[in-house]
């Protein structure tokens, strides 16, 4: 039997089911419970970590693993990270307001802005907003390569 963890939402917990090997992974996703219809048209199928194109799910015939090598089957809701790979459309418009508001967020913090609306005599100049500013920034850039992850 092989495992398939089937997530039709991201904010939902994902349900596991078994199936007998030899189904391809078109028949696997039409018996996924818990995902709704139009979900069906958008998941992604990955085979231990790896995304399958959707035009061979109805060639990919899953086999069972060992005990040291199991074949981890998982259906995904779409993800900000998944689609055209270019870098375009949703993700870069995403990637630009972030960054704009990592930006203005940066200079508000160190100009100290953040001190004087918590009412906090430290952050309100000097080195303590510096260092508040300066891991707010790190922070934010961390935040923006888990929307889209730099190019190698």
């Amino acid at each position: 039997m092989l495992n398939v963890t089937a997530r039709p939402d991201w904010l939902e917990p994902p349900c596991t089911y078994r199936i007998e090997p030899g189904m391809t992974l078109a028949a696997i996703v039409a018996a996924a419970p818990g995902i709704p219809e139009y979900m069906l048209e958008f998941c992604t199928i990955a085979i231990n970590g790896e995304p399958v194109p959707r035009s061979w799910w109805g060639r990919v015939r899953p086999r069972e693993g060992t005990i040291t090598d199991p074949v981890i089957i998982t259906i995904h809701p779409p993800t900000l990270h998944g689609g055209g790979g270019g870098g375009g459309g949703t993700k870069q418009v995403i990637t630009i307001v972030a960054a704009l508001a990592l930006v203005a967020g940066t200079a508000f913090i160190g100009a100290g802005g953040l001190g004087m609306m918590l009412g906090v005599g430290a952050l309100e100049g000097g080195l303590g907003a510096a260092m508040a500013a300066a891991s707010f920034g790190v922070e934010g850039r961390i935040g923006l390569t888990s929307i889209v992850p730099p190019k190698l």
